[in-house]
């Protein structure tokens, strides 16, 4: 009888590390601690205000992102995918404007512009750009 595996994740959700009160408390006492004038404050401002948030914000799009392709893998070629030159751009412009949105509808657009793609059922590759770049510069109730 043939032992079953041992399961680390039960998603590829869950592979992803989660940014904890910790860091962000760290960043904020690395940054009262250094003295440097001028350009080095806004650049520290940066790490301890705004870093943690883009941190979170990639995470949670990348755990919703695996969640949904663990749903959907069934209708793709996973090994073809990372070879698909449509998608691997999409992915990278998906992943920048989710990053800078703090809006859950816009996020999920992305991730089923994503998927379909992913899946051969977007349009074509000039539709693709107008898409993601209503999703970009519109709200969501526009799109």
């Amino acid at each position: 009888m043939a032992e079953k595996p041992i399961k680390l994740f039960g998603t590829r959700a869950e592979r992803y590390p989660e940014v904890e009160d910790s860091d962000i408390a760290a960043a904020v006492v690395r940054a009262a601690l250094e003295d440097i004038p001028g350009i080095k404050t806004v650049i520290k401002f940066l790490d301890v205000f705004v870093q943690p948030e883009l941190t979170r914000r990639q995470v949670e799009w990348m755990k919703d992102f695996a969640d949904d392709f663990d749903r959907f893998k069934e209708e793709f070629n996973q090994e073809v995918l990372g070879k698909n030159k449509a998608f691997v751009s999409m992915f990278v412009r998906a992943t920048r404007i989710a990053a800078g949105t703090h809006q859950e509808e816009k996020r999920k657009m992305l991730r089923n512009a994503l998927l379909n793609i992913a899946t051969g059922k977007a349009p074509s590759d000039d539709l693709q750009q107008v898409f993601f770049n209503a999703i970009e510069e519109f709200t969501s109730s526009h799109v």
